[in-house]
């Protein structure tokens, strides 16, 4: 899973070199397909609901559910990686 509150931390002043940081979310993005950068950023970034998501998608809630799960545990199985 992309850990949103660690990204947080390395854009902060604390984080001593947040372009390592900034790179592994890129390559992390690139490994994605387009369908799945495009839910991810509706759901995570954008602050669409499941519900606005299915109707982008023409899938049901169930479906969008279940495939933001498969891609955030695609993502932190892509981030352990690197």
């Amino acid at each position: 899973m992309l850990d949103f509150d660690r990204v947080s931390y390395v854009l902060s002043d604390e984080a001593v070199n947040y372009e390592d940081y900034i790179e592994s979310i890129n390559c992390i993005m690139m490994a994605l397909s387009i369908d799945e950068r495009d839910l991810l950023r509706w759901l995570k970034l954008d602050g669409y609901s499941i519900k606005e998501v299915a109707l982008f998608t023409k899938k049901s809630e169930s479906a969008t559910k279940v495939s933001m799960h498969r891609l955030l545990k695609k993502s932190k199985t892509i981030f352990s990686k690197l």
